[in-house]
Parts: structure tokens; sequence; C-alpha cells
């Protein structure tokens, strides 16, 4: 079966566009331990590898919650996007935002501040999504990041 074709875009400090949370959403960057917590939370598989020990490991994940009344207690997760080491410069990112909270920016935002954090450890954001998933590739395009290259490929039934 032929998949794809994947588009894959990548993103540099000068052309990446700020993105603010939606009102009510506060989004906090979390690496380490706290990335392999958010396993738990199963619903974001297009932003999380959900494997430790993985060749290609998590290394950091923007997490957007609402926002809670009680601080002690942080509010519901809404979306999480990860960034996936491919290799030593090169990371993935992918995002995930639960159905309700789809539309507001959620994703852009937690995207765009990923972007910033992968881009302060001196290595290269790249975002893939299907040629079909127009609004991914809105995202990707609004936020600055750039077509680098397409990728097809085929698939076992």
């Amino acid at each position: 079966m032929l998949a794809g074709p994947d588009l894959k875009f990548a993103c540099a400090d000068e052309h990446l566009q700020p993105a603010a949370a939606p009102a009510g959403v506060s989004i906090e960057v979390v690496d380490g331990l706290a990335v392999a917590e958010l396993y738990r939370q199963r619903e974001f598989r297009h932003a999380l590898s959900y494997l430790t020990g993985s060749p290609r490991p998590d290394m950091l994940a923007a997490v957007a919650r609402t926002r809670g009344k009680d601080v002690s207690r942080p509010g519901r997760i809404v979306g999480v996007a990860g960034a996936s080491a491919d290799c030593e410069t090169l990371w993935h990112i992918g995002v995930d935002v639960v159905e309700g909270e789809r539309g507001r920016g959620v994703g852009r935002a937690m995207v765009a501040r990923l972007t910033t954090e992968v881009l302060a450890r001196g290595c290269v954001p790249y975002y893939s999504t299907t040629v079909s998933n127009l609004r991914s590739s809105r995202l990707a395009l609004g936020l600055g990041y750039r077509l680098l290259w397409v990728e097809l490929h085929t698939q076992e039934r």
C-alpha cells in the first residue's frame, strides 16, 4: 500500500512567529522524567512515542492545561506537543489536542513554545504531516516553518 505523501517542514529562529495560548489555557515545557510521566495520558499518540529507551527518545514536551482556581492542583491536560530526537541535532515535533479544544489555537501555541525551546538547545525542529491534513500544514506554515522535503513510502497490509 502506498502511504503519504508526508510533508516535512523545518523552522529557523529568524522565521518563527510567536503564538499566545488561548484564554483559560497555560502551557508548560517539561523534560526528562516529567515527559515519561505523560505516558499515563494515552490520548496524545501524535505527540509522544510512549516508549522508554526508544531510538528516537522524547526529549521535551509542551503541556497545555486548563487554568484551575486552585494553584496547588494543575488543570486538566488539553494538549501535548512533543519533541523527539531523530538524531543529535534534528528533533521532530508532534502535537495532539483533545476533542473539544481543537481550533482554538492550543496546538499552535504549544508548537510555537516547543519550537522556541528546541532552537534554544541548538537543535533543528521539524514538523511532519500528511498532505491531506490541511489544518496541520496551515499550523506549521503560520508559525514560520518552511517545507523542506516530501516522503512517500509503502506499507504492507
